[in-house]
């Protein structure tokens, strides 16, 4: 059995919300710098930790009882850069703003559809990195999502288990088979 982690899971998840419903962009997720040469283009880009490099925190687990019991929970922080840019309108930085604002409302429409509950979001800022003429605009955006560090699976029995109990009362015997729960 592979282990399915909480960040990409949540990736995966994103970009299928974004194809299940026709959203043109392109997505991806690393610390990579993503291709910049076509300039028509949306790209929202995940990247694991925040801007110092942090993973994230350890807390306490919730949830107990599951099947691996977590060992601990991982607040793990990502950032992702919501990029847009309006090329009908190149040099209005309304325009690009309308672009970036858009496809940022998507893309916090399609984290909650994926992961309601299990995340923070603990800043958003606008990249002001370009000071004399913007290609585009950008968001950023750091969060968190609870993220479980298990421990081994255990072998559970299987469904079809019954259980052979044999009671006794004065003298007389009584066998039951019960399918176990």
């Amino acid at each position: 059995m592979s282990v399915v982690l909480a960040l990409p899971d949540l990736y995966d998840n994103v970009v299928s919300y974004f194809d299940s419903n026709s959203h043109d962009c392109a997505f991806s997720f690393g610390w990579r710098e993503p291709e910049t040469h076509k300039i028509d283009r949306r790209q929202i880009i995940f990247i694991p930790g925040d801007e110092s490099g942090s993973v994230g925190d350890l807390v306490a687990p919730r949830n107990p009882g599951n099947n691996p019991r977590a060992l601990h929970n991982l607040d793990e922080l990502f950032t992702v850069r919501v990029e847009a840019f309006d090329i009908s309108n190149a040099e209005s930085e309304r325009a690009q703003y309308q672009a970036a604002r858009e496809l940022f409302d998507l893309f916090v429409r399609a984290l909650y559809l994926s992961a309601h509950g299990t995340y923070d979001v603990l800043s958003i800022d606008w990249d002001l990195s370009k000071k004399l003429r913007r290609h585009g605009a950008a968001i950023i955006v750091t969060a968190s999502i609870k993220a479980i560090i298990p421990d081994v699976t255990h072998e559970t029995a299987p469904v079809d288990t019954e259980g052979d109990i044999t009671t006794s009362l004065e003298d007389v015997d009584e066998k039951t088979i019960e399918p176990t729960p």
